[in-house]
């Protein structure tokens, strides 16, 4: 049988040059979109666990040390440590690369987080587009160009409404504006990748040399992926099952076979480095979880319960932008909230719109998925199976290691990034499905599904639209929430730049006791940034902050105008603790409590502090604390 007969086989589809403008041409304007949507969001400042990988690494400064310290970070942190299961060393080797080349100028951090975003979007498309070329009729007849210019026009704006949709949707806004997790759109990035080239090695049109090199790049990119964020070794199975059964299909199934067992290498590969690092870093972490435990609770009831809930929240409710709440929790984190699962959603006509756009959108996925079925083209839905497959194990992820865990609902809703890869590769799968719609021949049909492609295609730019202004409103809130201490960052780091280069550049902090310098476990911002400019014993300058701006004198000058002021310039700080700080004050070295040090750093009567372990050595404190611990 020639392969292009086979069951599986897919038809040639090479993207002319109207089409490569079309592309072009979205991707130009989604770029617009964004920036219109995102723009605000380079006026926000560190927030939540952003600052405690700053703390944790607070003296590390170069990038090889910095990768040295932080890229087992789940397993070395300090502050707030666990999730000792996981290891992603890539995902920590981006940050550590951010630190370095972005400094403390956060508007570079966003505007990365952003302009990754846009990458991973213009995959999204490319990879909609690409799945429905493969899966599309061919047009060579006559009857099959004219069946292509009656049926598809609607249909083919089909994935350009969806990733419009999805670039500027509320409900990922937290993804890609807390930097913190930018290594999950990298992994998409590389995820997206991986399936654009399996898709140029089914093409039946591909030569063998291709197909080599597209399942070498597919393989490569799957395997850096696993080490971004360790979904990418489950990934790596969807995957080699996608070419086993290609090649199966092509009557080559020792290939296949081979083929099969390279992409189950990559857990092997991830699990042999995890297993090690696991050894290597033995003595420093205690698991807080164990996959014993993960396995028991993936059997109980309410894992149905969490999966529903969490498909809800994924899935159905970014497409209610008008009804879903989004606010700034006071902890720093956007918040989504869960109106449609606490069944607190009101059905006026705005969120009947919303459903029917839904409902529309699920009942053409489905249809397109039955038609493909019923004509046994699995090669179309072979393609299909990747993208779903990628939001299978990511939910089960989830659910199983995430959910069951820390079922609060306040903990899904501050943590609302999840929802970023779930939805894209759902999107992607409908749009891989959407093609089998060809095979209905009616007249009727094909115009009731024109015509249906036509509404779902309006329906997803106005939510699209209303989804872009949430987003925008989002972002303002944050910026506008958190203006004074992006006042104070930007005031210090202008002074540092100024500065830095002169030789023996240093200063010191001058706190005042009424008008606290905001802080992170009781250390305060300037500390966190600079920690390696600080010095009490001969400072160039006095550094302290009136209406959050930085004012600067040298420090001869300082001392003259403020006899005594020593007694308010801020201990330096020894040592971060998982419990405790160290800090060094005159001739002495005090331990404090993170909800006791902010006090005790602005207090200008330290010597007496309430609460604090003290010593004249850092040897005695530390044997103090050690003893205090054991208690």
């Amino acid at each position: 049988m020639n392969i292009a007969e086979t069951p599986l086989s897919l038809p040639p589809a090479r993207p002319g040059p109207l089409r490569r403008r079309a592309f072009l041409a979205a991707c130009a304007l989604l770029l617009g979109l964004i920036g219109l949507a995102y723009h605000t969001a380079l006026r926000h400042v560190p927030r939540c666990d952003q600052w405690i990988l700053l703390l944790d690494t607070i003296d590390h400064h170069e990038f090889l040390d910095l990768v040295a310290h932080s890229y087992s970070y789940s397993r070395t942190r300090i502050i707030y440590a666990g999730d000792t299961q996981l290891f992603r060393p890539l995902f920590f080797v981006l940050l550590a690369a951010e630190r370095v080349l972005f400094g403390t100028d956060f508007r570079l951090w966003h505007g990365a987080g952003i302009l990754l975003h846009f990458l991973a979007v213009c995959l999204f498309l490319a990879a909609m587009l690409r799945a429905q070329a493969l899966a599309a009729p061919g047009t060579d007849a006559p009857e099959g160009k004219r069946l292509w210019r009656a049926f598809w026009p609607p249909l083919r704006a089909v994935p350009y409404a969806l990733a419009l949709f999805f670039a500027v949707n509320y409900a990922v806004v937290e993804q890609v504006v807390w930097f913190n997790v930018n290594g999950y759109i990298v992994f998409v990035i590389l995820i997206l990748g991986s399936i654009l080239l399996l898709m140029e090695a089914a093409d039946p049109n591909a030569t063998r040399r291709r197909q080599a090199i597209c399942l070498t790049g597919a393989w490569l990119l799957t395997l850096t992926a696993a080490f971004v964020y360790e979904m990418g070794q489950f990934y790596a199975v969807v995957a080699g099952l996608f070419v086993a059964v290609l090649h199966h299909g092509r009557g080559e199934r020792r290939r296949g076979a081979v083929l099969l067992a390279a992409f189950v290498a990559v857990v092997l590969l991830y699990q042999a480095v995890n297993q090690f690092d696991r050894w290597y870093q033995q003595g420093r972490y205690t698991d807080d979880v164990a996959l014993s435990d993960l396995a028991r609770r993936a059997f109980q009831s309410k894992t149905l319960k969490h999966t529903a809930r969490y498909a809800v929240f994924a899935i159905v409710q970014p497409f209610l932008p008008l009804h879903v709440r989004a606010e700034i929790h006071p902890m720093g984190k956007c918040m989504i909230l869960e109106p449609v699962w606490d069944g607190e959603l009101k059905l006026d006509r705005a969120a009947i719109l919303s459903l029917s756009v839904l409902g529309l959108w699920a009942a053409l996925t489905l249809l397109g998925a039955g038609r493909l079925l019923a004509g046994r083209k699995w090669g179309a839905l072979a393609i299909a199976v990747l993208p779903i497959g990628a939001a299978a194990v990511h939910m089960a992820l989830v659910v199983l290691g995430r959910i069951n865990l820390r079922d609060a609902p306040i903990y899904l809703q501050l943590n609302c990034y999840y929802v970023y890869i779930s939805l894209l590769f759902v999107l992607l799968g409908s749009a891989a499905l959407l093609p089998g719609l060809h095979m209905f021949r009616r007249p009727f049909a094909v115009g009731a599904l024109q015509g249906a492609g036509a509404l779902l295609v309006m329906g997803l730019v106005m939510l699209g639209a209303y989804s872009a202004a949430k987003t925008h409103q989002i972002n303002a809130d944050a910026a506008r929430m958190f203006k004074p201490q992006r006042r104070l960052i930007d005031s210090l780091r202008r002074f540092v730049a100024e500065h830095q280069h002169e030789p023996g550049f240093s200063f010191a902090l001058q706190l005042d006791p009424v008008r606290h310098v905001p802080s992170v476990t009781g250390i305060p911002y300037p500390v966190i940034l600079y920690k390696r400019y600080i010095t009490n014993a001969d400072p160039k300058y006095v550094i302290w902050f009136d209406n959050w701006k930085v004012f600067a004198v040298p420090a001869d000058e300082w001392r003259r105008t403020h006899p005594g002021g020593e007694a308010f310039l801020c201990p330096e700080l020894v040592q971060i603790g998982a419990k405790r700080h160290i800090f060094r004050y005159g001739d002495s070295y005090y331990a404090l409590p993170y909800a006791q040090a902010h006090q005790f750093l602005h207090s200008p009567d330290r010597a007496h502090f309430p609460g604090a372990l003290k010593d004249t050595s850092l040897e005695g404190l530390l044997r103090q604390i050690e003893t205090s611990d054991r208690r």
